[in-house]
Order: C-alpha cells, then sequence, then structure tokens
C-alpha cells in the first residue's frame, strides 16, 4: 500500500517538473480537469517539488550574486536583528520581502515602515498588507528605496500574494492543524538609475513555507529574482523552531546567490510577551558577523531597532515599525488567544495534569463557546478515571487547608470536583471547610477583616480589629502576636515618616542655602562687598558650620580692607591728609593690623602737622597783606584759619587780640 502511494507521488511529481521546466497553462489545466490531480494537490505537489529542486540541484539559472547592494539589504528591523534568517519565519508582513507564503498566516491589515542608517546611504521600506477572504488569501503592497547620492538610485515596487492550501479546515472550525503548507508569489518592477542611465527589471518570486507540531518547527524556501537575469536570481532555504511555549525561537536559513552560498541564523526571545531580545549571525561577504536587535510592542502596534557592528567603518542601524488594525486584527488576536489557551491545555492534558487542562478549555470556551476541540477535551478529561488524590492540585489544596487559606483551599478543591465530582475525599475537604466557615465566631471575622487590612497596608485599623479580637477571646491563638506584629509595623511606619519629615526640611533647608549662597557668588563677582556679605551671613545664619560662606566673607574683608587702603592711598597723594587717615582708620577696623596703615598714619600725621605749621605762617602773612590793604575783615578770616591749623601760632592770636581791641 505504501509503494503504491509513493509511486503515485513521485509519478505526480514528475509531471509537476515538467510544468516547472516547460509551463505551458494548459498541461496543469488538463492534469486537473482530468481529476488525475485536485487543486490542492496540485498546490501541494508543486511546493514539495520546489523544495525538491532547491535541495538536489545547484545550477547558475536559479542562483543569483546580486551585484547590486540594492538586493541584498536586509528588510526589516526585526529580521535585521535576527541575521537574516527569517524565510522560514515570515511570520509578519515582512513576508513580502522575506517569503511571501507567510502571507497565508497573516489574519489582519497591517502596515509597516523602516529606515536603515549607513555611512551617506538612504534606504527607506514600507508595506500594507490586507486578507482577501473572498479568495482566502493576502495580498500585499510593498516599495523599496535606496540611494547613494543625488545621481544614484534603486527603487522597486512589488505586489504579493499568500495562501494557506493545507490545514485550513482546522482554522475554518477554530482548532490549531497540526501542520500547514502556505504557497505565496512576488511580482516585482525594479529600477536603477545611475547618471541619468535607467534600467527596468521584471521579476517574480515564488515561495513556499510548510509548519507542523502546532507550528513549532517550520521551513520555507524561496526563489527570488526568477526573470531578471541569471545574475539577479537567489534560492533560499530556511528552517525554524519555536521553544519555551513558543516565546522563543531559532532559525537558520541558507542561500544559494551566482557563484557562492552563505547562511544566516538568528534567535527572538520575548519577555512578558511585551520586550523582544534579538541576536543573529551571518557568512555574507565583507558583512558577516554577529548583528542583534531589541523590540517592543502590544498586539497591534511594534517598534523594532537592530544594529550590524563594524570594526573598520560606520555600524548600520535599523529602525521600523508596524501597526495592526480593522475588524479581521481583533478577530485574529482573540484566535490566538485562543490557540494557546488550546495549546497549553492540550500539553497539561499528554502530561496528565487534567486540572490545568480543564481550566484552560474552560478559558477556550469562554473566548469560544462554540470550539469543537475543548469541548472534545472537556469530554475525555470527564471520562477519564485518574487518580485526582495524588495530583498537585490536590495537594496545594490540602497544605491551603492545613494553613488555614481556606479561599484557595476552596478553589482547588472546586476545580477537582468539577472534573471528578464523586471524589469522595475532595469532597469531604469541601464539607470541612463549609463547616469552618459556619462556626467562624464574631472573633474569626474581626481577625479577618484585620488580615485584610494588614495586608492593604493600614496597620492602625489592622491593630484596631486584633485588640477587638483580644478584649473578645483573649486566647485567641496567636492573637498577641498579631498585635505585636502590627504595632512594629506603625513603629516603623512612623519613623519612617519621621525620617521622611527630616529629610524634607533638610531639603528646605540645603534649597535656601543654595539660594543664598549663589546669590552671595555673584554680588561677589559684582564687587557688592556689602549685598554679598548679608547672603553669606544668611547661609550661617541657617548653617553656622557652613565653610565655603566663611571663607567667602574672609575674602570680602580683605576686598573692602583692600579698597579702603586704595582710598586712603589716593587722598594722601592729593595732599587730603584728613581724610586719609580716616580711611586709614576704617581700614584698620576691618582687619586690623593691615598690611602698613598705623604706620602710614603716623607719616601722614607727622606731614600734617608739618604741613600745618607752614599752612598757618603763610596764611599769617597773607592776613597781613589784606590788613595792610584796609581788608580787614578777609584778614581775621585768615587768622583765624591760621589758628585752626596751628593752636599755638602767637602772631595770628595776637593779631586777633588787637583787632578786637581796637574794636571796642
Amino acid at each position: 500500500m505504501i509503494r503504491l502511494y509513493v509511486n503515485k507521488l513521485i509519478g505526480k511529481t514528475r509531471q509537476m517538473i515538467r510544468l516547472y521546466v516547460d509551463p505551458p497553462a494548459y498541461e496543469a489545466g488538463k492534469l486537473i480537469r482530468e481529476n488525475r490531480i485536485t487543486i490542492s494537490e496540485y498546490y501541494r505537489i508543486a511546493v514539495v517539488t520546489l523544495l525538491l529542486i532547491n535541495l538536489s540541484t545547484y545550477q547558475p539559472i536559479l542562483c543569483l550574486y546580486a551585484e547590486s547592494d540594492f538586493l541584498l539589504v536586509n528588510t526589516g528591523a526585526r529580521a535585521a536583528g535576527m541575521g537574516g534568517a527569517f524565510c522560514a519565519l515570515a511570520d509578519d508582513i515582512n513576508a513580502v520581502y522575506w517569503n511571501p507564503a507567510g502571507l497565508g498566516h497573516i489574519r489582519w491589515e497591517e502596515f509597516a515602515f523602516m529606515h536603515r542608517w549607513y555611512r551617506d546611504e538612504i534606504y527607506e521600506f514600507g508595506a500594507y498588507c490586507q486578507p482577501i477572504e473572498e479568495l482566502d488569501g493576502n495580498i500585499g503592497e510593498s516599495i523599496y528605496y535606496m540611494s547613494k547620492s543625488s545621481d544614484n538610485y534603486n527603487l522597486a515596487a512589488v505586489l504579493s500574494w499568500g495562501q494557506q492550501i493545507m490545514g485550513v479546515e482546522s482554522r475554518e472550525h477554530n482548532i490549531p492543524g497540526s501542520e500547514s503548507l502556505n504557497v505565496g508569489i512576488n511580482l516585482k518592477f525594479m529600477r536603477e538609475e545611475i547618471y541619468d542611465v535607467r534600467k527596468d527589471k521584471y521579476a517574480v518570486d515564488i515561495g513556499g513555507l510548510y509548519k507542523f507540531q502546532e507550528d513549532r518547527i517550520s521551513f520555507g524556501t524561496v526563489l527570488q529574482n526568477i526573470g531578471a537575469g541569471k545574475e539577479y536570481v537567489n534560492t533560499k532555504i530556511g528552517a525554524g523552531y519555536r521553544i519555551l511555549n513558543k516565546d522563543s525561537v531559532l532559525t537558520i536559513d541558507v542561500n544559494f546567490p551566482y557563484g557562492r552560498t552563505y547562511a544566516s541564523a538568528g534567535a527572538e526571545y520575548w519577555l512578558f510577551d511585551i520586550f523582544a531580545l534579538r541576536c543573529g549571525y551571518t557568512t555574507l561577504g565583507d558583512t558577516n558577523g554577529l548583528r542583534c536587535g531589541l523590540g517592543y510592542g502590544r498586539e497591534s502596534l511594534k517598534i523594532n531597532y537592530a544594529v550590524i557592528p563594524s570594526g573598520e567603518s560606520k555600524d548600520t542601524h535599523y529602525a521600523g515599525i508596524s501597526y495592526r488594525f480593522g475588524g479581521l486584527f481583533k478577530t485574529g488576536v482573540v484566535q490566538a488567544k485562543i490557540e494557546k489557551h488550546f495549546i497549553q491545555g492540550k500539553r497539561f492534558y499528554r502530561h496528565n495534569d487534567l486540572i490545568s487542562a480543564y481550566r484552560e478549555f474552560q478559558d477556550v470556551l469562554f473566548l469560544n463557546s462554540e470550539h469543537e476541540g475543548a469541548k472534545e477535551y472537556l469530554d475525555k478529561i470527564r471520562t477519564v478515571k485518574k487518580d485526582i488524590q495524588m495530583s498537585r492540585h490536590f495537594q496545594a489544596g490540602k497544605k491551603y487547608y492545613q494553613l488555614g487559606k481556606l479561599l484557595k483551599a476552596k478553589y482547588e478543591f472546586e476545580s477537582i470536583i468539577k472534573v471528578v465530582p464523586d471524589n469522595k475525599e475532595t469532597k469531604n475537604y469541601l464539607e470541612m471547610i463549609e463547616e469552618k466557615f459556619e462556626k467562624m465566631t464574631e472573633a474569626d471575622a474581626l481577625f479577618r477583616h484585620g488580615i485584610n487590612s494588614y495586608e492593604k497596608g493600614d496597620y492602625q485599623k489592622a491593630l484596631d480589629y486584633w485588640e477587638a479580637v483580644a478584649v473578645v477571646d483573649k486566647d485567641y491563638p496567636e492573637i498577641n502576636n498579631y498585635i505585636a506584629r502590627s504595632s512594629d509595623k506603625i513603629e516603623t511606619m512612623r519613623k519612617k515618616k519621621k525620617e521622611q519629615e527630616r529629610q524634607r526640611k533638610e531639603q528646605e533647608k540645603n534649597e535656601k542655602i543654595k539660594l543664598h549662597y549663589e546669590k552671595g557668588k555673584d554680588f561677589y563677582s559684582q564687587k557688592k562687598w556689602d549685598d554679598s556679605a548679608k547672603q553669606f551671613m544668611a547661609v550661617l545664619d541657617i548653617e553656622p558650620s557652613h565653610k565655603s560662606s566663611k571663607k567667602y566673607l574672609e575674602k570680602i574683608k580683605y576686598s573692602v580692607a583692600e579698597d579702603l587702603y586704595d582710598k586712603a592711598e589716593n587722598l594722601y597723594n592729593e595732599k587730603k591728609y584728613k581724610e586719609s587717615v580716616n580711611y586709614f582708620q576704617e581700614t584698620l577696623k576691618v582687619i586690623p593690623d593691615y598690611r602698613d596703615s598705623e604706620e602710614l598714619i603716623r607719616k601722614i600725621t607727622a606731614e600734617m602737622k608739618e604741613y600745618n605749621l607752614k599752612k598757618a605762617d603763610e596764611l599769617y602773612e597773607r592776613g597781613l597783606e589784606a590788613y595792610k590793604n584796609g581788608r580787614i575783615d578777609k584778614a581775621i578770616g585768615l587768622w583765624k584759619q591760621a589758628v585752626d591749623l596751628n593752636p599755638n601760632h602767637l602772631p595770628a592770636k595776637k593779631a586777633l587780640q588787637r583787632i578786637e581791641n581796637e574794636t571796642e
């Protein structure tokens, strides 16, 4: 029987190889019209044939070494962070570049944009895809642009189609299929312009994607740039494996460009379904080496980043954003949750954890009450005879019961009863729990209120409840320990609040100190000594040990003394001896023994005395001259000035006395 099936498959495969090598459309139609193969078989054999050709042949006509960098640039920051190993994954809109067959798995509208930074190059990518329910597939449009200068650019516009041809029946019934097969095609228009010389090309990509073991393992293959010339054609083969509850994936791609071969490998890990870590490696030419990337996003919006380090030139950076939307997106999110719970339930079931499996399948029915697969498994669980008493749920319920956590114990036991309604031991525990609830006294109720308040952080209220318990029943188990515990918490909170208040005041004090200190420095820089000193004194009023303010005040004293000293010297040079002496005396009030102030005061005093004697004689002579000329009043004034300067000037005194006698 097996030999007959193999022979039949080989015969059909040979027919499909003929269609691939010499593909007149009527041959395919002839096979289908004669009912020798079905449409589904046609697609399956076509993809299998494509895989066989890629794996078994290596001909230049099916291979590429893209001399243009444009065709070798990784598209999509997510794929770039995984080293470009994305052919067998292709589970988002970037499938339009890596493997159009991946579009068959997308169940929503999605658009994406990406930008690449590398030296002075500009590279942009934008794409959009939308499911077409009438045609049972997805259509995608994308555009690629790269420019190295104003006279050189590359442009590509691509129309994509992807369809799932195996596994559709299971999806229609909302049951994750064990395997699926997708096919896809790209129709490409490419343009290159260098110094006004334009060159247009048209090409086709054909891809296949096969997934099995509930999408954990996948294989993909793509023929790229068919029809653009053998130097542009590439054959890509890849594999992927999901691990850790599908939160992580490992991928590998092998490429057969014209005249050479290179491989890529990548890994992706999602944390909390929000953050993604990625790394990859490729052996492609001068760009070989490690890559890494990050991702962030929920179901609808995702932001991705990747970097390709370079030891000799600038690093290459990728940044991209994608957004999923539309009614089909919402349906797809719900469907994804359904599949997640369903797969988890099957895993628990295989490991004989029937309670956990039961919960997962119930979650499935909550999201979709008509889910046939979940219903079938729940029926199986109800009919399976297992030693439920030894399950981890029963043990957990017993432990919670012994610890007095009755509500949690009740939850575990009720979960068991839903699966095995006649389990006597579980029923006994549930009856004991109900009896405990019924027998709860007033003290129990108060104690529970205290527990709830304590868990909410209201320790004072908890203390009030527990002290009330002690009043109602002074022998209540462990009540004194609970009272002590809440009292300790209250004291800790009081100390914490006190410390916070101290820190607040300290912060306010520091802010005031900073304000005055900065003002003082500002006034000091403007040589406004009085204003500056007031600010630094204000600092010392708040913090007497503030060293910097003390230093500034000391500097201000010397600056003031220096200004006074300079003023005194200037007055001395102007022979204003009296004013000069006054400023030197002010200088000594600020800083005693400042420089030679005392010595200068003595010197100026002696000079001022000698000057006054000479000046008095001069004034006396001028007074005599005025007296001889009959200017008595002026003579009197000059002689009085002479006496003021030299009180012992006898001629001036006698002259004034004589005039006074004459007047009488």
